[in-house]
């Protein structure tokens, strides 16, 4: 067992866990990372500065002794994804949750950071979005990134936490999500088909304005329990944000169009910016991705 740690980061080799890793390392701050599964001697994860690699299942109490005696803030970002199965999301994001909560207090952490999900809403018929719109029928994995907000607000008396509820988070590996799909299909000069063309659109952040965020709340002094989105300042329409990915992919891709009798929405995130959240434009968001 490593006998103590600045930072503990669940979920290192992850897409974010990586951007977050590598930020953490040059910050030269001392961190402890676990990843799901076991990764090769060559892996990038293993010539970071001031990083040890640690096999952890969250499902499994007993694997929690191999990780540090001590640990000063704890970043989670390891999950099933919305596409496991129900029984995997609930015994990885729920249940593994339950199991790091535990092991928080008894290593006498200070605070918490957890990347929530816009998930958590589920049907969303209001725009803008904030930190207390309602929430309506979230799907399992939505009601799994809950579950582990409830779980961190019961604790809020003895452990400070930020729960981030994010949107798409675009950079190098970035996939699944519905701009990552645009950026294939224009990869592959395909065309693509969007609705509400017109609608404004700001659901996106970049994976290292992301990381600055994360980095700097592992430092900070705020107490208690917080919940809030975050996304890309500014706005584009859904129509001129793909347009945008094909011009700077230089695809020959074509864009169609179609009304769809359902509401969109943009993120208010000035509950972050209020705890040091500095985000990124949408449009240079989307132009990095593609780069």
């Amino acid at each position: 067992m490593i006998p103590e740690a600045e930072i503990l980061l669940i979920g290192a080799t992850a897409f974010i866990g990586r951007h977050v890793s590598n930020q953490i390392s040059r910050s030269g701050t001392n961190l402890v990372a676990t990843t799901r599964s076991p990764i090769d001697d060559d892996d990038p994860m293993r010539r970071l500065k001031n990083v040890n690699v640690i096999h952890l299942d969250l499902s499994d109490s007993v694997s929690f002794k191999h990780l540090p005696k001590r640990v000063s803030t704890i970043i989670h970002i390891a999950a099933a994804s919305s596409e496991s199965s129900a029984s995997d999301i609930i015994k990885t994001n729920v249940h593994g949750m339950q199991n790091l909560l535990d092991y928080a207090l008894v290593a006498g952490a200070d605070r918490f950071i957890f990347t929530s999900s816009i998930s958590v809403h589920g049907e969303i018929n209001v725009d803008p979005i904030d930190s207390n719109t309602p929430i309506v029928n979230p799907n399992t994995y939505g009601l799994s990134k809950l579950a582990g907000e409830m779980l961190l607000h019961e604790k809020a008396s003895v452990l400070s936490s930020f729960a981030i509820r994010l949107p798409s988070v675009l950079g190098i590996g970035a996939k699944n999500h519905w701009l990552a799909k645009v950026r294939e299909r224009a990869l592959k000069h395909q065309d693509i088909t969007i609705f509400n063309p017109e609608n404004r659109f700001n659901n996106a952040v970049d994976v290292n304005a992301l990381s600055n965020f994360i980095l700097h709340l592992a430092n900070s002094s705020f107490r208690g329990s917080h919940v809030f989105p975050i996304a890309s300042s500014g706005f584009i329409t859904i129509e001129n944000a793909v347009k945008r990915i094909i011009t700077r992919t230089g695809s020959s891709s074509k864009v169609k169009t179609r009304l769809l009798d359902k509401s969109s929405f943009t993120i208010n995130f000035s509950s972050a910016r209020k705890l040091g959240f500095n985000p990124t434009g949408i449009e240079d968001a989307l132009d990095a991705f593609c780069e």
